[in-house]
């Protein structure tokens, strides 16, 4: 027998929502000659030292400016879903990176709000 066609059935499935957390491993390479070490750079990141990666940033923003959701009714979800984070994280997230998305001449007017910034994101992240 010989193929003549096939037939192809599609189905609309939902996979709930997965976190996954994404290890870069990064080796230290040392030399036994002359003793220097070296080791590759680090990945950037949307926030400077920040924890959240591009595509949770990217549906913290959709959810509090796109679905106009509260970020304490974000918390409370991902809680739901075993992913305990606080309100002022979330905030400081959103904060940043709405910073990191403005034009580059727009914040010369307050430098000191992007460092603040970036010592909230550092201070109030659990681990």
């Amino acid at each position: 027998m010989r193929k003549i066609g096939e037939d192809v059935t599609e189905t609309l499935e939902l996979v709930p929502r997965q976190w996954n957390v994404i290890q870069h491993v990064r080796e230290r390479l040392g030399c036994r000659a002359c003793e220097a070490i070296t080791q590759p750079p680090a990945p950037s990141y949307p926030i400077a030292r920040g924890r959240a990666g591009p595509k949770l940033l990217a549906y913290v923003m959709f959810g509090k400016y796109g679905l106009l959701l509260p970020l304490n009714r974000q918390s409370e979800v991902y809680q739901r879903e075993g992913i305990d984070l606080d309100v002022s994280t979330f905030a400081c997230w959103v904060g940043a990176a709405a910073a990191t998305l403005m034009p580059p001449g727009a914040m010369s007017s307050q430098p000191s709000a992007s460092k603040r910034m970036t010592v909230c994101c550092r201070s109030t992240q659990k681990g």
